[in-house]
C-alpha cells in the first residue's frame, strides 16, 4: 500500500528518501540476505523492510536504525544532523 505521507513530501525529500531505501536495499543484496532473513533479525515484518527499502517515511527511524545496524552500517546515524555540518544552524547562532 502506498503511504499517504509520502504523497505530502516535497519531491526533494522524497528522492531523498528513495535513495535511502535504495541503498538500504543493495546493501542487503550485498550480504545475501533475503528480506525474510532481514525481517526476522530486525523483528518487524516484511512488508516493514520492503517499505523501508521504497523510502515510505511511515516506517519508523527505529526501523531503519536497526536495518542499518543489522547491517553494519549504525556508524552512518553519526553523520545525521551533526552540529558540524549545520550550516543554517551556525548563521542563525552568529544572529
Amino acid at each position: 500500500m502506498k503511504s499517504k505521507l509520502l504523497d505530502s513530501f516535497p519531491p526533494k525529500l522524497k528522492k531523498q528518501l528513495q535513495i535511502i531505501g535504495t541503498n538500504l536495499k543493495v546493501a542487503r543484496k550485498k550480504r545475501k540476505f533475503s528480506i525474510n532473513e532481514m525481517a526476522r533479525r530486525a523483528r518487524v515484518s516484511y512488508d516493514t523492510i520492503s517499505r523501508a527499502e521504497k523510502g515510505d517515511p511511515s516506517v519508523s527511524f527505529g526501523v531503519y536504525a536497526q536495518i542499518l545496524s543489522i547491517l553494519g552500517l549504525s556508524k552512518d546515524l553519526d553523520l545525521i544532523a551533526t552540529p558540524e555540518t549545520d550550516e543554517l544552524g551556525s548563521i542563525l547562532m552568529e544572529q
